[in-house]
């Protein structure tokens, strides 16, 4: 099959075109792909995936920590983590109660299997915690490790 030469000649232009940029255009672009990774970065680092296991360990060498299950209060109330709190993430006022949180309290969320934590971790990034912990694998990884669950 032969290409014409007219698309050839299109074609060349167009690559060639795409690499250079104008002197009277700004360069704009990279510093705001830079502030957007750099955002994106700082929105990684302020929540902490963990496995079951380090959750366990990290409970153990520190009390402090509040352990937030966003399942609902029957789910809860079947079996939970010891000294957990129950904020009901599809209940109603989960963001005033979420809101009401110490803000440099260390905090490690967890539903049942990372579905609704994970998708309420915006809401906890937007309080600027200091030290958030998300338990991805949720109190079914917990019950599944064997660790221990208070009713």
């Amino acid at each position: 099959m032969k290409i014409p030469p007219i698309i050839l000649g299109l074609s060349a232009l167009f690559i060639l075109s795409c690499g250079q940029q104008s002197d009277s255009e700004p360069a704009a672009e990279p510093a705001a792909e830079s502030a957007a990774e750099s955002a994106a970065e700082s929105a990684a680092e302020s929540v902490v995936d963990i496995t079951v296991e380090e959750a366990a360990e990290l409970l153990q060498e520190n009390s402090d920590i509040t352990v937030l299950d966003v399942r609902t209060p029957a789910e809860f109330a079947d079996g939970h983590i010891a000294g957990a709190v129950n904020i009901d993430f599809n209940g109603g006022g989960f963001g005033e109660s979420i809101a009401a949180l110490d803000p440099n309290g260390t905090y490690l969320i967890h539903c049942a299997s990372g579905g609704r934590s994970g998708k309420s971790i915006p809401q906890f990034e937007a309080l600027e915690l200091q030290k958030l912990y998300h338990l991805p694998g949720g109190m079914n990884g917990w019950k599944e490790a064997g660790l221990p669950v208070e009713k």
